[in-house]
């Protein structure tokens, strides 16, 4: 299944189809963003002007490490080669890309929403495929009335938090683990997302 008219709707204007190689069917390009990985890492550097840059950010073809690589010899004479590592934001970094998506109207593709009940089937889609654009997860949380001591004003306020301790997550056979020893507060009045690559524990952190 093709979906080449919803990258015509984010704009963009040429679309060529991956079929094993593509080293020799383009020109004229000057920067490559890898985001499938290492597995088509080596005909993506081949794809690039001398001068050009190969960004490497990527692991949606399931393989993790790149086997028996010469750099001297593979890296093409004039590519330069970079990688974008985005495990461990800052609050400086996070601000910065919610203040370019802003500036910029930048908006995701929502494919489907499904309720936080429905999350064994949003696990599905997202195995599947078959959902055209982004899944989002809508998580509701009940509010609760208590009387709090130091910002009692006259009555009860309302509050509800939900407390993360110490979670760490990896999925099975991989040894890296996806999330480590974090903890962290969130308050329902807050509006929040989980910003990552794919594979980085995004719903895996919803699931718990």
């Amino acid at each position: 299944m093709f979906r080449f008219h919803l990258l015509s709707e984010i704009g963009v204007y040429s679309i060529l189809l991956d079929q094993g190689e593509i080293k020799g069917q383009l020109s004229g390009i000057t920067k490559a963003l890898e985001v499938v990985g290492t597995k088509t890492f080596r005909d993506t550097l081949h794809c690039v002007e001398m001068g050009g840059i190969v960004c490497n950010t990527g692991i949606l073809g399931g393989q993790y490490i790149l086997d028996d690589f010469d750099p001297i010899k593979e890296i093409p004479n004039g590519v330069y080669l970079t990688g974008f590592y985005s495990n461990n934001p800052t609050r400086e970094s996070i601000d910065d890309l919610m203040e370019f998506v802003h500036h910029h109207s930048i908006f995701p593709h929502i494919g489907r929403v499904y309720d936080f009940s429905e999350i064994a089937q949003a696990c599905d889609a997202l195995d599947s495929g078959n959902v055209d654009g982004k899944i989002v997860v809508s998580v509701v949380v009940a509010r609760i009335d208590f009387l709090s001591t130091s910002f009692y004003i006259k009555g009860y306020e309302t509050l509800s938090l939900i407390n993360i301790s110490k979670l760490t997550f990896t999925y099975p056979g991989i040894y890296d683990k996806i999330i480590e020893n974090i903890s962290f507060k969130i308050d329902t009045s807050w509006k929040f997302g989980f910003i990552g690559r794919n594979g980085r524990g995004k719903t895996g952190f919803l699931i718990f």
